[in-house]
């Protein structure tokens, strides 16, 4: 049995993309506390700390102003226990009316140990042409950077930090062969004690009006050669292909990113779901050294749900959790009944799993109400220096709009809230 605290109000002025997006870390739990970072309307970074001996909520602390509703804070931690973040632009400067240098991130890392005070204070450049940061402190000791940009059309990029400071050039891991247009990528990042590094994504653009895949990357030597999870090397940027290929759904459900996660004993594990109400097929996967073994999640949500986002985790005990948003099948439709994103039936679902991906239980967090959408699930993840046991999990409340995501710069308000897992009996 799973038990889970009240849904905590965090900010009644979040934006409509505030806790946005599935594949990345908002969540850092240190030392009896864990930070979560989100986005008030229209694009300022906030954070608020829970305290575990307390069971108290801080205050809210603001951290820094984006461009627009992508400004996509993204957290972590290094080796001192100082939490680091990345936020702020949505591509070129040229879009917009307000100068915002080649499109680079604002970076900073906290004076104070373990507390947000201060976070944002001293901003410095990264990237290229950016947009969805994902930092990772690695277990080398360095701040490594994904995210959408270069030149057009947009790439998976990346980049770390150098220790004399600065960052090492931005470099394009996987790419399209399409004309110049919109791309997403949908980066995360994962660092395994050994040093290597994992880096995937998906190919969505519109010029094939779906994502082609999922794919995945490592490098053994910090960023400087790379290669598929076999080990076999490869040149960089790679184009979509199955030698990479992470299973996903087929790709007319067009298949996205939803992150990756190492277990105790060292594996890898990936998931793959898609973008909008596609069917119930959600394959999570875990690399058995020569080969994916992969297990279909979506059947463990109730049988009137669709899932349309999601991200999944591991904890220290090894036990998976995987956080959906999942929208009600209309009354007569099938189950590849297409829902927009956002739609207003959305309620978020925790699933976990005690026996390595075998079964789940399946709780409904948010409270049902079919006017307003919750959505755009976030949950605790793990990095080089921290972990969790039980995960927080955020989410956006927001009136549902013909098309509730869009608008770069909406002006409308939205609930943050936060639940916390408190016992796993």
């Amino acid at each position: 049995m799973i038990r889970y605290s009240k849904p905590f109000l965090l900010s009644d002025h979040g934006s409509n993309r505030a806790t946005a997006y599935c594949y990345n870390n908002k969540i850092v739990t240190l030392a009896g506390k864990t930070h979560v970072v989100w986005t008030d309307t229209v694009a300022e970074t906030r954070g608020r700390t829970f305290d575990h001996a307390t069971n108290q909520w801080g205050p809210t602390i603001h951290i820094g102003t984006g461009v627009d509703n992508h400004n996509n804070p993204s957290l972590t931690a290094d080796r001192e226990g100082r939490l680091r973040i990345a936020f702020g632009p949505h591509g070129s400067w040229a879009n917009y009316p307000a100068p915002w240098p080649a499109g680079a991130f604002k970076w900073s890392a906290a004076p104070e140990i373990n507390s947000l005070e201060g976070l944002g204070t001293t901003n410095v450049a990264a990237g290229y042409n950016g947009t969805y940061a994902y930092l990772l402190h690695d277990h080398a000791g360095a701040d490594c950077l994904v995210y959408r940009g270069g030149d057009g059309p947009p790439s998976l990029m990346f980049q770390r930090q150098r220790k004399a400071g600065g960052w090492t050039n931005a470099r394009a891991l996987m790419t399209q062969d399409i004309p110049p247009g919109y791309t997403h990528i949908a980066p995360s990042l994962l660092s395994e004690p050994s040093g290597t590094i994992y880096v995937a994504g998906h190919f969505y653009s519109t010029f094939n009006s779906t994502s082609i895949g999922v794919a995945i990357l490592k490098s053994a030597d910090l960023g400087e050669t790379w290669a598929d999870m076999t080990g076999k090397a490869t040149s960089t940027p790679i184009e979509y292909g199955s030698r990479f290929a992470i299973p996903h759904p087929p790709a007319q459900d067009d298949p996205r990113n939803w992150g990756m996660a190492l277990d105790p004993a060292g594996s890898v594990w990936a998931m793959a779901g898609k973008q909008g109400n596609c069917g119930r097929y959600l394959p999570l996967s875990r690399w058995a050294g020569t080969h994916w073994d992969t297990v279909d999640v979506g059947h463990f949500l109730p049988a009137d749900r669709l899932p349309n986002d999601g991200s999944m985790s591991i904890d220290s005990k090894g036990r998976i959790h995987v956080l959906l948003a999942a929208a009600s099948i209309p009354a007569g439709a099938n189950e590849k009944a297409n829902q927009e994103w956002g739609d207003p039936t959305c309620e978020v679902f925790h699933l976990c799993s005690r026996d390595a991906g075998k079964t789940f239980e399946c709780v409904q967090v948010s409270p049902t109400d079919a006017k307003v959408a919750h959505w755009l699930p976030q949950m605790s993840r793990s990095g080089p220096n921290y972990t969790f046991e039980n995960p927080m999990i955020l989410y956006t409340r927001g009136e549902a709009t013909a098309k509730p995501g869009e608008g770069c710069q909406a002006t409308g308000l939205n609930e943050v809230w936060a639940v916390r897992v408190e016992a796993m009996d």
